[in-house]
């Protein structure tokens, strides 16, 4: 596999930064504007982040599925997306060993099951943390054994 892009202290500084940055954000679906007048969520926040730190250099259109999507469908728009999207493609390195799993690294997109499918993302920090943008919290910073057990699926991008 390809090197991590989040794998210098400046790039996870970087992505640490743009995720303080967005605490106290509202979610709000399908937006992504910072700040507490604001709202954002899990896509366009992971897609923010990775444009803050450096790992995008563009904006991509997200699929718009509506909240409730996993809890009445089995495939996931987000897994989907990030595998075959155009601009990423070569660019994240999907991962599924339950023992990559457990050892995520900063910058690591971490994809949760939502009813019966992945259909929320979060981003792995440094220190044993994740950012997320969440329905009815926001955007907020916690450590990363409170949701270890759920992750599925990390999408780790690469340099």
């Amino acid at each position: 596999m390809s090197l991590p892009f989040f794998s210098s202290p400046e790039r996870i500084a970087s992505l640490d930064k743009a995720a303080v940055a967005w605490l106290g954000t509202p979610f709000r679906a399908h937006n992504r504007a910072r700040g507490p007048r604001g709202g954002v969520d899990c896509g366009n926040l992971i897609q923010e982040l990775m444009l803050e730190a450096g790992f995008l250099v563009q904006r991509l259109d997200l699929p718009r599925p509506p909240t409730d999507y996993g809890q009445h469908n089995a495939a996931s728009l987000v897994c989907e997306f990030l595998e075959i999207h155009p601009a990423l493609t070569g660019r994240i390195a999907k991962l599924t060993d339950p023992a990559d799993l457990a050892a995520s690294m900063p910058g690591d997109i971490l994809g949760i099951r939502v009813g019966r499918c992945v259909h929320h993302l979060c981003v792995a920090l440094d220190g044993g943390r994740f950012v997320q943008a969440l329905q009815p919290h926001g955007v907020t910073i916690q450590p990363i054994a409170e949701i270890r057990s759920r992750i599925e699926v990390l999408y780790r991008p690469v340099a």
